[in-house]
């Protein structure tokens, strides 16, 4: 959790919403790395995402996609940030990579 935030009493909170990216890019700290801020997984087979600095989102197609099933509503996800990926899981197999 970021600090302090608990006490702001927001009534909604989504960090894709450009009203945030100044307050979470003021969060920052030496650990923090790279270009890709927030992502916005999709289920129609694609991901957006962001570095907080503007308006621009850029998409990322779905890796592996036809593999999802609708019917499930429950995903594993996998960050691996020395490559790069978001790897997404359903009944603990592996149905598509985000690059």
């Amino acid at each position: 959790p970021l600090p302090g935030w608990d006490q702001r009493r927001l009534i909604s909170f989504h960090p894709a919403d450009p009203m945030f990216w100044e307050d979470m890019r003021r969060e920052r700290t030496s650990r923090w790395e790279g270009d890709v801020h927030i992502c916005q997984l999709h289920l129609a087979g694609h991901c957006y995402y962001s570095n907080w600095e503007g308006f621009i989102e850029r998409r990322s197609d779905w890796e592996g996609f036809n593999n999802y099933d609708e019917g499930i509503d429950t995903l594993g996800m996998l960050l691996d940030l020395d490559l790069g990926t978001l790897s997404v899981y359903q009944n603990g197999l592996r149905v598509g990579i985000l690059k």
